[in-house]
């Protein structure tokens, strides 16, 4: 678990040591050459659900980050961009002009349909340095809960999801260096074959900068970024029960600010506390195989006063009294987040699979934690809270104050609560 700990419960022991002025693009790097790709109309449902999850949905001129798409990323850098791979040809979603352009063609994937993320390291390496590395996963986490809701909806349910990438021509046919990019996971959409396609060369249109240096310069780069075939296939839906959906809202807010946040509303009422959880048990279960795998601490607070309640092996617990100091959560900024007033405070934790090579545990860690996150943050974004996911925890007191089991490490957190500030919205 060497790496698997360096880049988790002791990953500020590794702070960003180094700087680079080289350009990146905010959002996208450019190709070489765009061209606008016309996509099939078979392919009309997929590609709105790409342009929903992948697209930037509001612009908030007096937030610190003013560009949002309906999924959170760490300081809102979305790394993760969307490859569309159907019958040989290759397309990219560019969310800076809302188009598919070109990036190929492949024989080899002939007659496939697949949908790809990959992030652009350097993007959010610049600043977290080799913490950046698994960043993109947590982001991945939270597009796949998206993804996942909404290719149900349109009846993709034999899809399959597979994390990581096998090789280095996975890169490549993309237009991207496997030295500097990441690839967090893909969806096998099954077979798709359109006759009317004009077969190509295989051509590819690159990317118009190149980071591979940038990211070399840190070795943990080396463990992370080599290939590993093997990773198990997973099921887009785990198990056949119908689910409450989640209402679609607009209103996915982090009450990011200038000033600092604090939750205007210190209580919560428990039974909607208990009812986001009981959902949230139902959603890990029907999406995910290995929930067990998972342990989800929620803290509350009601009138009656603290409430700690978990899900564990897939099922949640009854809540019992907790005497929390929730001053010593986090591991810095506690002067711009006030973590008292916040009524709910989640913990997403995994539970190491010794059966399974350290690279994939990263994976998994941290890809579902942040899927797990996504749906407790949609429950209460529906309810008019506002819900911010968190990397910046106290690993030494938080395993202590939640019992941590052997081999278990927090992973993530969200707060949730009432915003004590309202950003002007531009909805896109």
């Amino acid at each position: 678990m060497e790496l698997f700990d360096r880049i988790t419960r002791y990953r500020y022991e590794y702070p960003n040591r180094y700087s680079s002025v080289k350009f990146i693009d905010y959002m996208i790097t450019d190709l070489e050459e765009s061209r606008e790709e016309e996509m099939p109309g078979e392919l009309t449902d997929i590609c709105r659900i790409i342009r929903q999850v992948f697209g930037y949905s509001r612009y908030e001129p007096t937030n610190p980050y003013g560009f949002h798409k309906r999924v959170p990323a760490a300081r809102n850098v979305h790394t993760n961009e969307a490859f569309l791979i159907w019958d040989g040809r290759i397309s990219r979603y560019n969310c800076k002009r809302d188009v598919f352009e070109r990036v190929g063609f492949c024989p080899e994937e002939t007659g496939r349909i697949r949908l790809v993320a990959a992030a652009e390291l350097w993007r959010i390496m610049k600043f977290y340095g080799e913490f950046g590395l698994v960043l993109p996963l947590l982001d991945a986490g939270h597009i796949l809960a998206e993804l996942k809701k909404k290719l149900e909806t349109a009846g993709r349910t034999d899809a399959e999801i597979l994390y990581g990438a096998g090789k280095p021509e996975d890169y490549e046919r993309l237009g991207m260096s496997p030295k500097s990019n990441l690839i967090t996971l893909e969806v096998d959409l099954g077979e798709g074959v359109f006759p009317g396609l004009t077969r190509e060369s295989r051509k590819r249109y690159s990317r118009v900068m190149n980071y591979d240096e940038e990211v070399s310069a840190y070795e943990a780069a080396e463990w992370i970024l080599p290939h590993e075939e093997g990773f198990s296939r997973r099921k887009l839906v785990s198990d056949s029960r119908a689910l409450n959906p989640f209402e679609e809202t607009e209103k996915r807010e982090s009450a990011h600010n200038h000033i600092g946040v604090c939750s205007l509303e210190r209580t919560i009422p428990e039974e909607t506390a208990k009812a986001y959880l009981r959902q949230l048990e139902a959603y890990m279960n029907h999406y995910m195989e290995d929930a067990g795998r998972y342990r989800v601490h929620m803290l509350y607070t009601t009138g009656e006063g603290q409430r700690l309640q978990r899900i564990e092996d897939g099922k949640a617990g009854t809540a019992e009294p907790a005497g929390i100091d929730k001053g010593q959560l986090l591991h810095d900024t506690a002067r711009m987040i006030d973590m008292e007033s916040m009524p709910v405070i989640v913990y997403i934790s995994y539970l190491y699979d010794e059966t399974l090579t350290e690279k994939e545990n990263i994976y998994n860690a941290h890809i579902g934690a942040a899927e797990i996150c996504h749906w407790f943050l949609l429950n209460g974004c529906r309810d008019g809270y506002f819900g911010r996911p968190m990397r910046n925890l106290n690993d030494a007191y938080v395993e202590r104050a939640f019992n941590a089991k052997k081999g278990e490490r927090f992973m993530y957190s969200l707060i949730l609560g009432k915003a004590n500030t309202q950003n002007y919205v531009y909805r896109l």
